[in-house]
């Protein structure tokens, strides 16, 4: 894992990703092997980094909310989010981007002028019902390239 500086807007974000060159070599040939291992969530995808733009030109329309955002992996939308909502989930089936998620948030809180920890991630199984906590208690839903 490499730990990268993204930018949203004006807005410079750190996060740990596995083999950031991957992004920029995605093809069609090369999809059966993200589909097949937990490289998927470890990735910020093109469609990550465009929500996260559209969060940040609607955060008064976030400020003081819940939100939740679904297949987040890294959870770049998410932790943007966080600077803005009353409480910002970032949920995923895979673990180990939530865990590079929490340590991204980590390593932003400071930048993100966080005073609490307002940002949350909750691992989903998709193929389970959702946990009744998370049922109709939240303002937003945010996903981007859910696959």
């Amino acid at each position: 894992f490499q730990c990268r500086e993204f930018k949203v807007r004006d807005l410079t974000i750190k996060a740990f990703v596995r083999n950031p060159d991957v992004q920029m070599e995605c093809d069609r040939e090369h999809f059966d092997f993200f589909w097949d291992s937990d490289i998927v969530g470890q990735v910020i995808w093109e469609p990550s980094f465009i929500l996260a733009e559209y969060v940040m030109d609607n955060r008064q329309s976030i400020s003081g909310k819940r939100v939740i955002e679904l297949g987040s992996g890294v959870a770049l939308p998410s932790i943007i989010a966080s600077s803005f909502a009353d409480v910002s989930v970032a949920s995923d089936n895979n673990a180990s981007a939530l865990a590079l998620a929490e340590t991204a948030w980590s390593l932003n809180a400071e930048a993100l002028s966080q005073e609490q920890h307002n940002f949350q991630t909750k691992f989903i199984d998709w193929r389970k019902p959702v946990d009744e906590a998370l049922r109709g208690s939240f303002d937003y839903v945010l996903a981007a390239d859910v696959i």
